[in-house]
């Protein structure tokens, strides 16, 4: 009964290590994917630091970053509580923006390159554009992040293929 006991647990094992050895190549292939549109992203990405810094937000072109996170903040406002799909609101250093409402009514802002790019509403206007700065400039960040998850989780890849099919190490016994 014991050897029946770890025959059955070495078959529920081989199971896991299979579901996860493919969970591992989807992530290895989706994380190449977004690393790829991410650096395409960075060719776009215009510079919005101090005196380069314009938004566009309804067809108007905005300096001031004070008036632009007041501007998103109102607009945010006015879309919460309200579940809908993503609103354009305008372009920030080469993007599309939009605003987005979550499932707790809350918004976000939506940065749109290849890849999507999620900033925070906050309560203040100059707390937002800091926000949806810091999302832009961290791009680099994001690149090296998910360079690594490449790495780590080709490695977990090839761990995981040396133990799939590994047999059953009283298969003899057991058969006795």
């Amino acid at each position: 009964m014991r050897l029946t006991r770890l025959r059955s647990a070495h078959a529920e094992e081989q199971y896991r290590i299979r579901g996860n050895l493919r969970h591992a190549h989807d992530d290895a292939a989706s994380f190449t994917e977004r690393l790829g549109n991410l650096r395409h992203d960075l060719t776009k990405r215009e510079d919005t630091s101090g005196d380069n810094f314009r938004i566009e937000l309804d067809r108007q072109t905005i300096t001031n970053r004070g008036v632009a996170g007041e501007l998103l903040i109102r607009r945010a406002e006015k879309l919460k509580n309200q579940l809908c799909e993503d609103m354009l609101v305008g372009r920030f250093a080469g993007f599309d923006l939009a605003i987005r409402v979550n499932f707790n009514g809350d918004a976000d802002l939506v940065l749109r390159g290849k890849n999507s790019y999620m900033a925070r509403v906050t309560d203040t206007a100059l707390g937002t554009i800091r926000s949806l700065e810091a999302t832009v400039l961290g791009f680099e960040e994001r690149s090296a992040k998910l360079e690594a998850d490449i790495v780590d989780t080709q490695k977990r890849g090839k761990e995981l293929e040396r133990k799939v099919g590994a047999p059953f190490e009283h298969e003899s016994r057991y058969q006795e």
